[in-house]
């Protein structure tokens, strides 16, 4: 054996010795390579420090590289390198044996065993370290880094723990277990002894099988870094976890969110802020938040129970693009869920906070943050402390069940009660009613579809996608144009569309009566030539308009097409009357405009219509009237920021019209005749009351309406025959003007099909009819062969804010 003495100045030595023993001095210093080729190089005796320099290093092939046998030392350093590469279970960097003991151990470069299949340790602890301090820039490393069977006092990381195996095992104690830098393994700490005072995690601990793994006494965890893996608590011992002072302090798994095994035990979060990515399997045990602020950024199981006590804070995470209807369904949110009891104590805290960039919060808005399984379940909602992040509304909580949980659901049900400047005369302040918000919407129709919607608490997810979406509208005009899309109010253009349609059958009825008074070559009896009295007389029109109104009284314009036929049939009966009846199809198509745009109804009709026709001299009287039955169908577009859909609706209408019209001819010379006209008519329209579907909640469940109208008509035609080869031919112009006496706005009642409470309920109004239109019309008609005619006519109804056009083309058998 060769035992070298080393003195106060540094002694550099190179050894090739079957093993190296040093005595005992105050002082020494390696600092060169002390390599052994077939065993460890040990220390034996007291010492007040020994220094492994940064050029110094103690390697060995075989056993342990450096090991302490009864050593008192004061300090040991190293700034070099020690290692073994032996294939041996015990071939470790550097084993302390258990009648050894070193005051403080600091490690500032590279400590390392074997780190093979079968390899050993990096430092393995039998004896008594006061600190053991691996630095920053200190790396321990093998199959299992540090294992430790005998007593740490201060056990200090600030730099690389990490083994294949494990980072740290401990069979010994460890007083104080401070980590600051990264403990990784695939187990990062395993605690068979006593940890006295627990682990500070301010680093991280990282295993692939297990963060920590306990199956001796480890009663608390201070984390104020990340735990990347599962924790184990295999013991019939409470543990308890502490947070730091942010929620950068982590519970997570290896890649993705692990879990916490503690069947035996209750698990407790004390004090400090901690994000949870963790589930939790408890068996028949809790978890208990006795003061802790714990952040759920994604659904978080507990199979156990969960008790929450008067500090303790449970924080939701809700992310940009969170769905947050208060439903199962929702997305983009934490939530705790509980398959035993959930039981939060009064006055302790639910909070939601945003992780994103550009999420806001908004009134109505519905977060479902615990669903619990247990019959006990306990929220006290009444009673917690509400907070939600950069909203000054009011936040209630409301327990309800879903599917078949019970659940703590958070509501934002708006704006905060404005506080009464305090009066000069004193008097009792009262808080002002919080009514639902209609956003920024300042039309009635928008207002009233908003206020009905924002009433709705059920939890429909798609209607409360819708709902939410419009609680989150940021600027009047959406909110009008968002309104007025979700109310019924095209109908109102359809009712008027298939009204002019009618009105425009019943045009093409009064027009062929007139035909027979078609002025020829100055006749005075008005009968065209050729026209017998006892004649009958089929006939067919085909007749096309459009009509297009602008936005009135705010709602929104629209253009219409409309065509069809009109088949009829009449007879001469006496002198001076004439009597038919006739049967006309129509259809029309009405496209929204403004705010509509993009909504679109189809509507067929088919009437009946009598007429009957007087002639005196020169006097007429033309009588209509028609009974129509019809059928809508619509397409409804909803579109703004946050939802995009359609809502389709099928329901039948009927109309009723009547109308007479009198004229008087004045006949003057070489075939032209002035005829002054008045005329009254009379129409009621009924829309049954339907049910939309949709696949996005924006349905509506509509009641019947209906709309009357009341006119009269002053004008005058002017006509002139001439007598052609192919028969007579006579043009003419006509003017009316047409007032509307009753201009009550169509009113539409509904609500959602998905609110079976009828909550949403609300009413909207058509457009105000307009008053007062300039009718004018002209067209050609060809008498030939006394029994066969053909006319042309042009119509145009002009207002401030809408115009319509009208052209048919007829044709006229008598026999």
């Amino acid at each position: 054996m060769h035992k070298p003495v080393f003195r106060k100045k540094p002694l550099l030595l190179a050894m090739a010795a079957a093993w190296v023993s040093f005595t005992p001095v105050t002082q020494a210093s390696i600092g060169t390579e002390i390599s052994t080729t077939e065993g460890q190089s040990s220390f034996i005796g007291s010492f007040d420090s020994v220094t492994i320099t940064s050029t110094g290093s103690v390697v060995s092939p075989t056993g342990n590289a450096l090991s302490f046998q009864s050593v008192d030392m004061g300090t040991f350093t190293n700034n070099g390198t020690i290692m073994s590469s032996g294939s041996n279970y015990n071939d470790s960097g550097m084993y302390i044996d258990d009648s050894s003991s070193v005051d403080l151990f600091s490690n500032n470069s590279y400590l390392a065993g074997n780190s093979g299949t079968i390899g050993a340790y990096g430092l393995y602890n039998r004896g008594t370290i006061g600190t053991l301090e691996n630095s920053v820039n200190g790396t321990i490393t093998s199959n299992v880094a540090l294992n430790n069977f005998g007593t740490i006092t201060s056990l200090i990381n600030q730099g690389t723990i990490q083994g294949p195996n494990s980072g740290v095992i401990s069979w010994g104690t460890i007083t104080d277990f401070t980590n600051n830098g990264l403990i990784d393994g695939a187990y990062a700490v395993q605690n068979a002894g006593t940890m006295t005072n627990g682990i500070t995690n301010n680093g991280t601990l990282r295993g692939i099988d297990a963060a920590i793994y306990n199956i001796g006494a480890l009663s608390v965890i201070n984390n104020n870094g990340t735990l990347a893996g599962n924790i184990w608590n295999n013991t019939s011992n409470p543990l308890t976890i502490n947070g730091g002072s942010s929620y950068d302090s982590l519970l997570t798994g290896y890649n993705s969110g692990g879990r916490v095994y503690s069947s035996g035990a209750d698990l407790h979060f004390g004090t400090g802020k901690l994000t949870v990515d963790d589930d939790f399997q408890m068996g028949t045990h809790s978890v208990i938040n006795d003061g802790a602020s714990l952040l759920l950024n994604r659904t978080v199981t507990i199979n156990g129970n969960y008790l929450q006590q008067e500090q303790g804070e449970l924080a939701i995470g809700v992310a940009d693009g969170a769905v947050a209807n208060g439903n199962t369904q929702d997305s983009g949110y934490g939530r705790l869920v509980v398959t035993g009891d959930a039981i939060f104590a009064a006055h302790s805290s639910v909070s939601l906070l945003t992780t994103g960039q550009s999420y806001g919060f908004a009134n109505g808005q519905r977060f479902l943050v615990v669903q619990a399984s247990g019959s006990g379940t306990q929220y006290n909602e009444n009673a917690l402390a509400y907070h939600v992040a950069g909203y000054n509304g009011t936040v209630t909580g409301k327990a309800v069940t879903i599917d078949g949980t019970n659940s703590l659901v958070v509501y934002l049900d708006g704006q905060d009660p404005v506080t009464p400047t305090e009066p000069t005369t004193p008097t009792t302040p009262t808080t002002p009613v919080v009514t639902p918000n209609t956003g920024f919407a300042t039309t009635p129709n928008a207002i009233s579809s908003l206020r009905g919607l924002g009433n709705y608490s059920g939890f429909s997810e798609g209607l409360l996608n819708l709902y939410n979406a419009s609680m989150a509208i940021g600027s009047r005009e959406e909110a009008n144009r968002a309104g007025e899309q979700l109310s019924p109010v095209q109908n109102s253009a359809a009712s008027s569309t298939a009204a002019a349609a009618s009105s425009g059958a019943l045009a093409v009825v009064n027009n062929h009566m007139n035909s027979t008074r078609l002025a020829r070559n100055g006749s005075q009896s008005g009968i065209a030539t050729g026209d017998d009295a006892l004649d009958w007389a089929i006939w067919g029109q085909p007749f096309y308009g459009s009509a297009r109104q602008g936005m009135i009284d705010n709602v929104s314009g629209y253009t219409a097409h409309y065509g069809g036929v009109v088949l009829g049939a009449d007879r001469q009966i006496a002198d001076d009357w004439r009597v038919g009846g006739a049967f006309s199809y129509a259809h029309s198509s009405v496209n929204g405009r403004d705010n509509l745009t993009g909504s679109h109804t189809d509507v067929d009709a088919w009437s009946g219509i009598a007429y009957a026709s007087w002639s005196g001299n020169p006097l007429y009287v033309n009588l209509t009237a028609s009974v129509s039955t019809q059928r809508y169908d619509s397409q409804r577009r909803i579109g703004f920021d946050g939802f995009a859909g359609q809502a389709d609706g099928s329901f039948n209408g009927q109309q009723v019209m009547t109308k007479a019209e009198v004229g008087y001819p004045i006949f003057f010379a070489q075939g032209t005749t002035l005829t002054p006209l008045a005329a009254v008519s009379y129409s009621y329209l009924h829309q049954d009351d339907y049910k939309e579907h949709s696949d996005q909640g924006a349905a509506l469940k509509v009641d019947s309406s209906h709309t009357q109208s009341v006119r009269s008509s002053l004008g005058a035609k002017l006509e002139h025959s001439w007598s052609t080869g192919i028969g007579d031919v006579v043009p003419f112009v006509q003017a009316m003007w047409t007032h509307e006496y009753d201009r009550s706005r169509t009113a539409t009642s509904a609500s959602y099909v998905a609110d079976a409470l009828g909550e949403t309920r609300f009413t909207s109004f058509g457009a105000t009819p307009v008053s007062d239109t300039a009718d004018i019309g002209a067209g050609v008609a060809l008498v030939q062969n006394d029994d066969l005619s053909l006319s042309a006519r042009y119509d145009l109804s002009t207002a401030p804010h809408f115009d319509a056009q009208t052209v048919s083309l007829r044709l006229r058998k008598s026999f």
